[in-house]
């Protein structure tokens, strides 16, 4: 007991091919095969019931609660026998049946177990609620199949009505993030590539490889801020550096000042000052202009301002700090934007698998509103007992 069936194509039976995969919960005097053929008789003699005995789950499957007045109850073990719950779960994907449950659950499958009928109990809640807004006033026996078929129609078209809004909210946030890219990016080959990244970002990509992909933009947007900050920060110093010369190093010749000194410690101080360093580059920028002194006394000699180097620092400093502002609310927006990305990802392929699920329900044989509600019930009794047990 406890070990595992594996047996793939065991048997062929009224049109279906039965395979076996779950955990062996079989009476050990009872022979295997005789166990597994009882299983698949009963599950064909199901399939063939206008309302089979069954309810249906999401991702395909199909549950039957084994009470002791069930034929299958006496090819469980005795400590299966002794358990309040027993089930038998089988999937079905056109012909091919897979058993993959016989017995009772252990905690963690019931948690597992129970995630997916409240999914189904949400799923059917749902179609009962479209069902009852879509369908017509009572018509006439003989127009009963045409008004359900009408019905079933309808209701799939709200369903994957579900699917296109959540798409068009995806489109959305894929052109806010180009306008992102379209103000960060100058070059205009960048601004392709990252556009041809973004256009990746679609339904099929799934939202595992969308969060990989977004925040591989995000990071690149935000390494892209940090290098214009440098750039537009070494621009105000060029500009301070071109005033503080027509006043003070015309005094002397090119030769005489080094000025390069100055624009060279001034150039570390702008990244310094990117990553937030305001009193490390202040230590830079005093470098730089110490370096253009051929010796002591040089700010006399050179004739500049002490005061009009401390502006321009300071300038250079809040340049910075405008420009670190602008790059923080551009990373707070492309993260915004990531978390409401991944977010409508996930709703979309909820939307998606609830629309497969519906699609496939209202195609059983006999589908109708009363055996929404007989399954709706089911799955709430399923639960009540699953939390009681």
């Amino acid at each position: 007991m406890g070990d595992r069936i594996y047996r793939t194509n065991f048997l062929e039976l009224d049109g279906l091919t039965f395979s076996f995969n779950m955990t062996n919960h079989l009476d050990p005097l009872v022979s295997e095969d005789d166990s597994l053929t009882a299983i698949c008789e009963k599950i064909s003699s199901y399939h063939q019931l206008m309302f089979p005995n069954w309810t249906r789950l999401r991702a395909d499957f199909r549950i039957i609660r084994i009470t002791p007045e069930n034929e299958l109850f006496e090819y469980l073990d005795a400590n299966s026998r002794g358990k309040l719950l027993n089930w038998l779960i089988f999937s079905r994907v056109g012909d091919q049946i897979i058993v993959t449950h016989f017995g009772p659950f252990g905690k963690k499958k019931e948690n597992d177990f129970e995630d997916n009928v409240d999914q189904t109990r949400l799923s059917l809640q749902k179609l009962r609620d479209i069902w009852l807004q879509v369908r017509s006033s009572s018509k006439p026996q003989s127009q009963k199949e045409t008004e359900l078929k009408a019905i079933r129609t309808k209701i799939l078209e709200e369903f994957w009505g579900l699917i296109k809004a959540s798409e068009e909210q995806i489109e959305a946030k894929k052109r806010e993030l180009k306008e992102v890219t379209e103000f960060v990016f100058e070059s205009e080959d960048k601004r392709a590539r990252i556009a041809h990244q973004i256009e990746k970002i679609t339904i099929k990509t799934g939202w595992v490889l969308v969060r990989q992909i977004v925040r591989a933009l995000v990071m690149e947007i935000t390494i892209e801020i940090a290098k214009v900050v440098a750039k537009m920060a070494a621009k105000q110093t060029a500009k301070q550096g071109a005033k503080g010369a027509s006043k003070g190093v015309a005094k002397t010749t090119a030769k005489a000042v080094p000025f390069l000194g100055l624009v060279v410690g001034t150039g570390f101080a702008i990244w310094r000052l990117a990553e937030g360093d305001v009193a490390g580059a202040g230590l830079e920028i005093a470098s730089g202009a110490a370096s253009c002194a051929p010796g002591a006394g040089t700010a006399t000699a050179l004739a500049i301002d002490a005061s009009l180097l401390v502006k321009d620092v300071k300038n250079v400093i809040d340049i910075a700090a405008e420009k670190r502002e602008k790059m923080e609310a551009l990373k707070a927006v492309t993260e915004r934007i990531e978390r409401e990305l991944i977010h409508l990802f996930e709703e979309c392929e909820k939307a998606k698998a609830e629309y497969d699920f519906v699609r496939k329900v209202l195609g059983d044989p006999g589908y109708d509103f009363k055996k929404l509600e007989r399954d709706i019930k089911v799955v709430d009794k399923v639960l009540r007992e699953l939390h009681n047990n």
